[in-house]
């Protein structure tokens, strides 16, 4: 899994740690100084840091920061970051960068004895578009997986309001799954 790495160290202790590389970790904060540095942030770039922190989130333990995130994409989408980033988007990346640094794993363990888990993948690339998913029981048995290229009805859709429709395809899965 690209970026994540997987730790079966408890595994005798029935849990199971998904999480983020060092590598990726250094390389998202790296991104979040860059937005600081250039001191701001265009409506393209934001939905890529926007598709980036929520694939992170998907493999972090509790809460994360949406409303950073919801808050940088609102601002860049209407043009106020192009020039400079507002206080209000500097403290938003701040947020993202401390969430960043201190998201621990995902854990998967019998403790959550109720919980099933779905890992859900979106891509966009080349102009075509995919998704997949796999579904794992609170023992931690995958009981469902799926993968499949965008219908080419919805790309043609998407494609009509984002150069970059990550977010449509991060979710679709998800719709996907029920």
């Amino acid at each position: 899994m690209l970026g994540l790495v997987v730790d079966f160290s408890q595994f005798e202790n029935r849990l199971v740690k998904i999480g983020h590389t060092d590598k990726r970790i250094a390389e998202l904060t790296r991104s979040l100084d860059g937005i600081l540095e250039e001191n701001r942030l265009s409506a393209k770039e934001a939905e890529r840091l926007r598709g980036r922190m929520n694939f992170f989130e998907g493999h972090a333990f509790g809460r994360g920061p949406t409303q950073a995130v919801r808050n940088l994409d609102r601002q860049a989408r209407a043009g106020l970051l192009k020039q400079g980033l507002t206080g209000d988007a500097k403290t938003s990346l701040g947020v993202l960068r401390s969430r960043l640094l201190s998201a621990r794993p995902l854990e998967i363990s019998p403790k959550f004895s109720k919980t099933w888990y779905l890992f859900t993948d979106g891509a966009f690339e080349n102009g075509k578009g995919s998704v997949g998913a796999i579904f794992y029981d609170q023992s931690g048995v995958a009981r469902g997986a799926f993968g499949s290229r965008a219908p080419d009805a919805f790309m043609h859709r998407a494609l009509e309001y984002s150069r970059n429709p990550i977010y449509e395809l991060e979710l679709m899965p998800v719709l996907l799954a029920f």
